[in-house]
């Protein structure tokens, strides 16, 4: 192995000897000398230079580190899927909303809903003498954007808490009708009928003026009720 410390004096008589081999016929020794020692740099230019090297090396590495990451870098890692992106905002407006729900304020609206359904479809059960399964289903609606303005449901609890108000308007709608038509038939006001209602009376009317059809009538405003309620997320 070469020692370091005798490299420039070792390169110096190689350069000598070539120079002498060369041109040791036309320059005399002290000439020789004078023309290697201005071509050689001096030590402030050696140090620049072995300084310049170095720190070249160090910048160049660096950065040739920072180039292999980025190249073995996967990008779909880097980056959070935009899938899961849309998922958590989702998430964060369904839990908005459900903390907007008032089913309290839902149910006062349903029942007030009902009630005027139900006077609705007396009146006009009485007026035409026949039950339109229409107005059950109108009365559905009624009562669904009730519930919905009112209570700003996102979950099922809204579904049932409207079919509840409109069977109960369906019913007192059929138990309005039947006291209406018993007024006019036995010239009373209606205000005497409703007076006497008892829960058999309500039975007894319910059972006399079923049908058949009434089935079908509540099962459409039902599931209208149901279905138009709440606004899933």
């Amino acid at each position: 192995m070469v020692n370091t410390a005798a490299q420039p004096a070792l390169q110096t008589v190689q350069e000598e000897t070539v120079f002498a081999t060369r041109f040791g016929a036309h320059l005399t020794e002290p000439q020789h000398r004078a023309m290697l020692e201005s071509a050689a740099p001096g030590p402030a230019e050696a140090q620049v230079r072995g300084n310049g090297e170095l720190s070249g090396e160090r910048e160049r590495k660096p950065l040739m580190g920072h180039h292999d990451v980025e190249l073995t870098q996967d990008p779909a890692k880097a980056q959070p899927a935009e899938g899961s992106l849309d998922k958590v905002r989702r998430r964060a407006q369904q839990r908005k909303l459900e903390t907007d729900q008032n089913p309290v304020l839902a149910t006062l609206a349903g029942a007030v809903a009902a009630g005027a359904g139900a006077a609705i479809w007396g009146g006009i059960t009485e007026l035409t003498n026949t039950k339109i399964g229409l107005v059950a289903m109108a009365l559905g609606f009624l009562v669904a954007y009730a519930v919905r303005f009112a209570g700003k449901g996102v979950t099922p609890l809204f579904g049932y808490i409207a079919a509840s108000m409109t069977l109960l308007g369906c019913l007192t709608g059929n138990i309005l009708a039947a006291c209406l038509f018993f007024a006019k038939q036995e010239q009373v006001p209606l205000t005497d009928v409703l007076a006497r209602l008892n829960p058999e009376l309500v039975r007894e009317l319910l059972t006399s003026t079923f049908s058949p059809i009434d089935l079908f009538s509540y099962a459409v405003a039902l599931y209208v009720a149901y279905r138009f309620s709440f606004d899933p997320v």
